[in-house]
């Protein structure tokens, strides 16, 4: 584990640490804003639009990603409500934060007459691999951790990590000073996006344009997500916040996705009959 992946030293002796979590978060942004100005300029658009665009789509991520997690832990939110406060890249939910981007997407595109399905299908795949990035910042900061397991490919976090004092925090014995081996779930939901990014992309290929990418990017990346979370330690969550983050939100979403592409290969079929 390496939270900490360098410092910057400045003039007045001061040291700034730069955290494995906060590197590749910004990684991440910057990767999709290039991907997305890459497949916008197909579009024409102008420097000034395409900026609006981004500010909005970035503002209701981070507004949709603290919506959520202030769902999932009201308790905490309302004992300290500067938990939701702030831009950072702490305390929100993924899920929460695209859905909120992806309403916003479909107003943009709906009101600029932009091709909504085809650069939602050219965007799915830098998605997934955005999120397999942001995943690394996740595995060297120890957090995202999964549950203790004896299995062959467990990971074993150092002394004093996340992992450890929530080990030691709900164990019976307060002693716990070894940490216990867990599931990668950081990798786990790593593999789930490049999945699902290799996936789209070989759809894209065959049926470029007409929404299915999108959509099978979706059912591939939430049952990735749906399956991690079973492998996921939320033990400090409460039962509810389980299981809405759980069978509710990712149920949901599969739901969605599944109606999508199934409303799109329907409509193909119609076409092809007439």
């Amino acid at each position: 584990m390496h939270p900490v992946l360098f410092t910057i030293s400045l003039g007045d002796g001061s040291v700034i640490p730069v955290t494995a979590y906060r590197f590749f978060g910004m990684v991440t942004l910057l990767y999709l804003v290039v991907a997305a100005v890459y497949h916008f300029r197909h579009c024409r658009l102008g420097l000034f639009k395409t900026t609006a665009i981004l500010v909005v789509l970035i503002t209701s991520f981070f507004i949709g990603a603290r919506l959520l997690y202030g769902l999932l832990y009201f308790e905490e939110i309302i004992a300290n409500p500067a938990m939701l406060s702030g831009v950072s890249f702490r305390n929100f939910t993924l899920f929460g934060g695209l859905a909120a981007a992806m309403f916003a997407w479909w107003l943009i595109a709906k009101i600029l007459v932009l091709p909504f399905l085809e650069l939602t299908d050219r965007l799915a795949p830098h998605v997934g691999i955005g999120a397999a990035i942001t995943r690394i910042g996740c595995f060297l900061n120890g957090c995202c951790y999964g549950k203790v397991t004896d299995l062959p490919w467990a990971v074993v976090f150092p002394i004093g990590s996340p992992v450890h004092i929530n080990q030691v925090y709900f164990s019976e014995s307060p002693f716990l000073l070894i940490p216990q081996p867990v599931h990668p779930t950081q990798l786990y939901e790593m593999a789930a996006g490049l999945l699902a990014a290799l996936v789209s992309w070989l759809v894209y290929r065959r049926r470029p344009g007409d929404g299915v990418a999108a959509a099978v990017f979706g059912l591939v990346f939430t049952m990735g997500r749906f399956i991690t979370y079973y492998f996921r330690d939320f033990s400090q969550a409460s039962h509810l916040s389980n299981l809405i983050r759980g069978p509710l939100v990712y149920g949901l979403a599969l739901l969605i996705f599944a109606c999508w592409l199934y409303k799109i290969i329907g409509s193909t079929k119609n076409r092809e009959a007439v």
